[in-house]
């Protein structure tokens, strides 16, 4: 190792120096006092003092001549004496304590936020090592006078002494090189310490670029929260109106269900009493009716008659071709003595039904007993088609004759007929194919009631 470290004796203060020490003695960095390489105390020398100050005493801290009554008022204004600070309970010579104190405040008072923790710690020991340098400096300064006037003095007081004095010309030349590398250290600190501020005052201003955000944001929040409350409390007054909109409508609707229920047992006896009284007039009507039916019976005869039409498609497809369009049935009588008929069919329809549909029709013929029979002949007649399969689903059509305006068809005849009446579109053929048209054959039904 070619350096070792020492404590001073009075303040306690490690320093660090070459072995090979200049002269022999050492400095302390902090306070400046003298030693030797033990540690230990080394008497100052004695100069001869002028006979102008008697009274005159050597400051220890900055080796200054003062007057020995004025030494301890001396010491509360000496820029070497060392001073505690108040803050971090660190001792530092007077001179730099201006300086320390600014970059101490500054790291206890946390100005920026956690962000710049780093950075000011790193600035912090920048200019506490800046500091350190400047104190060096101050001291080697002073070192480099007091040897300046120890050279003079030698000089003064012995011509013998100047091997000394040139061991301290060399001295001045080190620590002037030690100087100008502390100076270009020095400025090295210094723009570390001005990229360190630049960069806390990055981070001030992004933090206060934060906080203004947040406090816009804080802002807006707080609007939209007295918004939204004036909303809610106006929808918080709105429901409890509702409630007393309801609960009267409640009370309204209770007080007319019980009107409704007395109106609805007053509406009850009152039906009851309509019901009984249509029940004793249906059994009127119901006797009034069997009596009607018994005289109906007595005035009406009725019978029926099944016409079975084989070959259908045969006799379809003569329709088609015009060959044979109407086909009638045997002539029969309504009765022993009664009127002559017949049925007319047309297999691919007439008239509106032609080709869809199938026509039938019935058609009055002169009889021999029409001389005796009531004319214009009055009738109903139902015509059906049947159903050949275990359904039964058979197909009927009431035929009620208009007596006003077809009346020439159900007057007694004067040639061999009347002229036909009935329905062009009585079936669809597409539903005879389906349904009623079995082996090719077709049965259909009449069932008469004529007034005698």
């Amino acid at each position: 190792m070619n350096s070792d470290i020492f404590s001073c004796f009075k303040c306690g203060f490690k320093c660090v120096f070459l072995k090979k020490q200049l002269c022999g003695h050492i400095y302390c960095q902090r306070c400046g006092t003298k030693t030797d390489l033990s540690g230990q105390p080394i008497d100052r020398p004695k100069f001869e003092k002028p006979s102008t100050e008697p009274s005159s005493k050597l400051c220890s801290y900055c080796n200054s001549l003062v007057d020995a009554d004025t030494i301890k008022s001396h010491m509360d204004t000496c820029e070497m004496y060392p001073i505690i600070c108040k803050l971090c309970n660190g001792t530092f010579i007077r001179r730099s304590m201006d300086i320390h104190k600014q970059e101490c405040a500054r790291q206890l008072n946390g100005e920026l936020n956690w962000k710049s923790k780093d950075t000011m710690l790193q600035a912090s020991n920048a200019s506490m090592l800046a500091s350190s340098f400047r104190e060096f400096l101050s001291l080697t300064e002073f070192k480099l006078s007091e040897i300046a006037e120890r050279n003079k003095s030698v000089r003064i007081e012995s011509a013998g002494e100047e091997v000394n004095l040139h061991h301290n010309n060399e001295c001045c030349i080190k620590m002037k090189g030690i100087q100008e590398k502390l100076e270009e250290t020095i400025e090295k600190q210094k723009k570390e310490i001005n990229l360190c501020k630049q960069q806390m005052f990055d981070l001030e201003v992004k933090y206060n670029n934060e906080i203004g955000k947040l406090m816009a944001l804080n802002i807006k929040l707080k609007v939209n929260y007295d918004s939204m409350k004036d909303k809610f409390d106006q929808q918080l007054k709105d429901i409890r109106n509702l409630e007393k909109n309801l609960e009267f409508q409640a009370e309204t609707l209770t007080k007319q269900q019980s009107d409704q229920s007395d109106k609805l047992e007053k509406y009850v006896k009152m039906l009851t009493t309509v019901i009984t009284a249509n029940n004793v007039l249906s059994k009127a009507v119901d006797e009034l009716d069997i009596g009607w039916r018994k005289e109906l019976a007595l005035n009406l005869s009725s019978f029926q008659y099944i016409w079975k039409i084989e070959k259908f498609t045969q006799l379809e497809d003569n329709a088609k071709s015009g060959t044979c369009p109407i086909i009638s049935s045997q002539p029969f009588c309504s009765s022993e003595f009664g009127y002559k008929l017949r049925l007319q069919l047309c297999p691919n329809g007439d008239g509106i039904g032609a080709g869809t549909h199938l026509s039938l029709f019935l058609q009055v013929l002169k009889g021999p007993n029409d001389a005796i029979l009531k004319w214009p002949m009055e009738f109903s007649a139902d015509f059906s088609v049947l159903d050949q399969s275990d359904n039964r689903d058979h197909f009927s059509a009431e035929f009620k004759p208009d007596l006003t305006e077809y009346k020439p068809c159900y007057v007694k005849p004067i040639t061999e007929e009347n002229t036909a009446c009935g329905f062009p579109t009585f079936i669809s053929l597409d539903k005879i194919r389906s349904v009623y048209l079995v082996d090719d054959i077709l049965f259909l039904r009449v069932d008469f009631k004529i007034a005698s």
